[in-house]
């Protein structure tokens, strides 16, 4: 309850997206949570007293206290200066469109089903869960929580915030775009009016300008370099992961775990779909009426049933274990991704802006070198012998492969440096915008 006090404040830094507030304050929660949770343990040991999950509940709330404490004192001075409140006052007494006079009806509506889609999400996201209770063995069940809570660890700590900060920044490119094509909309009425009156052909100028609006190809573009950024990671996660991943999982967990390296090796397949399916997503949250996210609820449906499907066939009649179950949530991610690729471009072409595959696909050399790389790393895992050697060997040969990367992509990752630099968003987009024909070839 204390943490959900912080909700206000986490809202205002979305909204103008002040990344270093929220890094500052979720570091210093997290270092109180941490140093809490092991003084308590730490006094528990040594003074033989039985706490229990104590130390836990009790580093939680220090957790909350300073997330809180961070967020107002910061959000409490930014309120003060730009002229608005958070905490909740009478909007309106008269108004129909306000409940109890403090809630927008139609922010409430959409609240409520983006709620009712995170509750079904959730449901379905524990669906993993059901399947390898019904179709595998206890050592199975083990093999795949160890190697997917290690794999997800990439996922919870980078794309995970990253997801979050774009839906905000959609949201507010999405809203412009909708006020900029009814405004398109009426200017081009006028023209066509104007044109008739006086009896003279449109010209292809006024048909290009009217062809696309500012803010639809800003969002475009941050979808795209979005895009194209988590495709360099999936390239280095798809080409180094596989082989080194059960080496790592060997000093981390121990020799007890190696057979869980063939688990967490196929895991790094399935990341990228993570990755992909949390950008689609949030671009369909920002965008989609509550009628829209109904449908997208209704279609998660009929994907968990494919995945049960799938999980049945992968499991039961093939019997692949922890493996086939890493499979069947790459298919139901598959589908997912799918219709919210098909969601995203249907948006953009009502609002005459097209989006390709192609457009957010890396530079040829770095997937040819990716592909080099993964064939190289794979003869060479033929000759290991279980020693650290063998995760230097498998370390030098990735950091060669980012050193490609990082020049084969440097203009795209420099103009990732303008997005992520300190500037006003006008600022971002236009710059960017005029790198596009650098860093995207086939824009």
């Amino acid at each position: 309850m204390v943490e959900l006090l912080a909700e206000p404040c986490f809202v205002v830094v979305q909204l103008q997206m002040l990344y270093t507030l929220r890094a500052s304050a979720e570091t210093s929660a997290t270092l109180t949570r941490c140093t809490l949770t092991c003084a308590m343990a730490i006094w528990a040991s040594t003074s033989r007293q039985n706490l229990g999950v104590l130390p836990f509940a009790v580093g939680q709330s220090g957790y909350a206290i300073a997330l809180v404490a961070v967020y107002y004192r910061s959000i409490g001075k930014t309120s003060y200066k730009q002229g608005f409140s958070i905490r909740p006052r009478i909007l309106s007494a008269e108004s129909a469109e306000y409940m109890f006079s403090l809630f927008y009806r139609p922010t409430l509506t959409l609240a409520i089903n983006l709620y009712a889609q995170s509750g079904l999400k959730h449901l379905l996201t524990q669906g993993d869960s059901i399947l390898i209770a019904l179709f595998t063995s206890l050592s199975s069940q083990g093999v795949y929580a160890l190697a997917s809570n290690y794999g997800s660890l990439l996922a919870r700590m980078l794309f995970q915030p990253v997801e979050e900060s774009s839906r905000g920044v959609f949201a507010r490119l999405l809203n412009a775009t909708s006020s900029s094509a009814s405004n398109d909309e009426k200017a081009e009425e006028m023209q066509v009016s104007k044109e008739k009156a006086i009896g003279e052909p449109r010209s292809a100028t006024t048909t290009d300008s009217a062809a696309a609006s500012d803010p639809a190809l800003s969002a475009r573009t941050y979808l795209i370099t979005l895009l194209h950024l988590y495709a360099l990671l999936s390239l280095a996660i798809v080409a180094v992961g596989p082989t080194a991943a059960p080496l790592l999982l060997r000093y981390v967990a121990g020799p007890a775990w190696v057979s869980a390296g063939t688990v967490l090796a196929t895991y790094c397949y399935y990341i990228p779909l993570l990755a992909l399916n949390g950008v689609l997503e949030a671009f369909v949250s920002a965008a989609a009426t509550p009628t829209e996210l109904r449908i997208q609820s209704a279609w998660m449906l009929v994907f968990s049933a494919g995945f049960a499907a799938s999980g049945f066939v992968l499991l039961k009649v093939y019997d692949l274990g922890a493996k086939g179950l890493v499979a069947a949530n790459a298919v139901n991610m598959v589908m997912r991704i799918l219709w919210s690729w098909s969601f995203v471009t249907s948006f953009l072409r009502a609002r005459r802006v097209t989006l390709v595959p192609t457009d957010c696909l890396p530079d040829p050399t770095s997937t040819g070198v990716g592909v080099l790389v993964a064939s190289c790393l794979i003869v060479l895992s033929r000759s290991f012998s279980g020693s650290i050697m063998d995760l230097v060997k498998t370390g030098a040969v990735g950091a060669i492969y980012g050193l490609v990367l990082l020049y084969s992509e440097r203009l795209f990752l420099y103009d990732c440096y303008l997005i992520v630099k300190p500037v006003s968003e006008p600022q971002i987009m236009q710059t960017a915008n005029q790198n596009k024909e650098r860093t995207l070839p086939s824009l």
